[in-house]
């Protein structure tokens, strides 16, 4: 007798019952998928921002004007809120070192002048000038005018300087050698005194009207992020 005809009558085998995917389960593959979670949000989140319906339009519209020219030309708020940003930006990047200084008296001189004035610390600017430029206050002065009016004992401007560095200006000076002074060991020195007012100055609200104006070609308000008008 063939063998398969010894065995009994073989059970059917029952097939595994298909997982069931409840919504909880579903729920949790989902909230493993950061992408998947993150897109969803998305078009929640800019409901929520804009609001539905014509306010949400509205917005939307506004937004784009205060980015666009069109805010310019209207003066809208929001425009000038972002131009006040860009200025608030443009202030954190200068160094406060000489690489700073050297940026603001080359694009911002009068600014500056116009603080050192009201500080009662122009004496140090003028200084700072001759002594790099030989030019104070865009006028050009001989070597022996710097020497008289900041450097010779009881000069009306006589600035604060080591007398070490000084001897051989003064031995220069009465021989009346003025044409012979080399003030570049100066510079050093006059840069430092410079360097209290500038660094007040950079946190003035003269030098963000300056920075507007330049950035944006509008005339800044008074009032330092302020709009039209103010």
């Amino acid at each position: 007798m063939f063998d398969f005809m010894k065995k009994g009558p073989s059970k059917n085998k029952t097939a595994p019952e298909p997982q069931k995917t409840t919504k909880d389960a579903t729920k949790k593959v989902e909230g493993n998928d950061f992408a998947t979670q993150e897109e969803s949000l998305k078009p929640k989140d800019e409901k929520g921002k804009k609001g539905g319906g014509l306010g949400g339009v509205l917005a939307t519209v506004r937004d784009n004007i205060d980015k666009s020219s069109l805010g310019k030309v209207f003066g809208s708020p929001g425009w000038y809120k972002n131009q006040w940003q860009g200025v608030e930006d443009a202030v954190k990047l200068i160094p406060l070192n000489g690489t700073g200084l050297k940026f603001v008296m080359l694009h911002h001189r009068d600014a500056l002048r116009a603080f050192c004035v009201k500080e009662s610390a122009q004496e140090n600017l003028d200084l700072y000038e001759a002594v790099t430029e030989g030019v104070v206050n865009g006028q050009g002065l001989s070597k022996q005018a710097i020497y008289e009016n900041y450097l010779a004992l009881g000069a009306g401007s006589e600035a604060n300087f080591p007398q070490n560095l000084l001897t051989t200006l003064h031995e220069l000076a009465n021989k009346g050698e003025h044409s012979k002074m080399d003030f570049s060991g100066l510079v050093a020195t006059a840069m430092q005194n410079l360097m209290d007012p500038f660094y007040r100055f950079t946190f003035d609200d003269e030098l963000k009207r300056v920075l507007f104006h330049k950035m944006t070609g509008v005339k800044s308000p008074n009032k330092v992020g302020g709009v039209k008008g103010e």
